[in-house]
């Protein structure tokens, strides 16, 4: 025997039924279109800042603690060593397994190579290209960890793409900023930076200064009337240099890092006069700037470089180095500079 609060929802039900009558093919073509609707922005809508994350995250997905200890500070006072590295695919990417190209993530022997080129270089901050998406910038800081090497903060761009940029930092950050959407004319067209950039503001030693990653469009895929993508990504550069201008006003302090799919020059640099950046000379251990293996032709270019404000300079102590010879890790090796904020010269 039903009870009366049950003979209610009966009555609510039929009450609905009549309200509201039989399932028509149009409502029912509606109801399935609402669906699908609801289906894309699940899949394809922007990802959400964790629970935790820095409130002035800039649109940056970005997580804070959870892996280790520490992080408040440099590992020297007032000093910071700031290192950029492209890590080739930390993500699904193509790649030949076993004599077949297939989706697969980074192999293992690559990551292990990669994290031994972190520990010896114990930067305070990473600025990281081809980082895939959260999951994997919290599984490289979770390994490190494990290997007493600690990134309370991370941040990855929130651009839906396999290729990200992502910063590492042991210092707390005042805030990340991400700027995956800038937009620039190019030949009378509305064109879209591939990467982007993604940056932090820092405060040490009682002075501000910012860190800017950057994966400039390399020549993969041009047409000889292209130009190898030159002037676009010359476009691309200047589109750049005005989003970081606008996001640090009142900082002059500035540092850009990354790879430039091009060798450094007077012509790049032309492209960012509105931040008055200059190149930081870097060698090896053995004199040699080069920092890019192309394999197949077998040539090396110096891709990956410093670019810092005429004010940051004096901060810089010396000229930056270029970390380990080309092994599994990446086709790029890292590149790192300091920086001491307590007595500048």
């Amino acid at each position: 025997m039903l009870r009366k609060s049950h003979w209610e929802t009966v009555k609510r039900l039929r009450t609905s039924r009549r309200k509201f009558g039989k399932i028509t093919p149009k409502r029912a073509c509606q109801a399935l279109a609402i669906l699908l609707l609801w289906l894309l922005w699940s899949l394809f809508s922007p990802e959400i800042v964790p629970e935790g994350g820095l409130p002035d995250s800039g649109g940056a997905i970005v997580e804070y603690g959870g892996a280790g200890a520490g992080g408040n500070a440099p590992s020297i006072p007032g000093r910071v060593r700031v290192c950029s590295w492209n890590v080739r695919n930390y993500s699904v990417a193509g790649r030949h397994v076993a004599g077949r190209y297939v989706q697969a993530p980074k192999p293992e022997i690559e990551k292990a190579e990669l994290r031994k080129g972190l520990l010896s270089i114990n930067a305070d901050v990473v600025l990281i290209q081809e980082m895939g998406d959260m999951e994997f910038l919290k599984e490289l800081r979770a390994d490190l960890a494990r290997e007493k090497l600690f990134y309370p903060y991370i941040a990855v761009t929130r651009y839906d793409s396999p290729s990200r940029l992502a910063i590492m930092s042991r210092i707390k950050p005042v805030g990340f900023v991400d700027c995956c959407d800038i937009k620039f004319k190019f030949r009378g067209d509305n064109r879209m930076s591939p990467r982007g950039t993604l940056g932090a503001r820092f405060k040490t030693s009682g002075v501000e200064w910012c860190a800017f990653t950057v994966h400039l469009k390399s020549a993969h895929g041009a047409r000889k009337s292209d130009e190898n993508f030159t002037p676009f990504r010359f476009a691309e550069l200047r589109a750049i240099a005005s989003r970081i201008a606008g996001e640090t006003a009142g900082c002059g302090n500035i540092l850009i890092a990354g790879d430039f799919n091009q060798e450094p020059s007077s012509a790049l640099i032309r492209n960012l006069e509105t931040l008055r950046v200059d190149i930081v000379n870097q060698s090896d251990s053995r004199g040699n700037g080069d920092t890019y293996y192309w394999n197949r032709k077998n040539k090396f270019f110096k891709y990956d470089y410093f670019l810092i404000s005429e004010q940051a300079m004096r901060f810089v102590s010396e000229f930056a180095k270029v970390w380990g010879t080309w092994g599994n890790a990446s086709d790029h090796r890292p590149v790192f500079v300091d920086l001491n904020f307590s007595s500048p010269e």
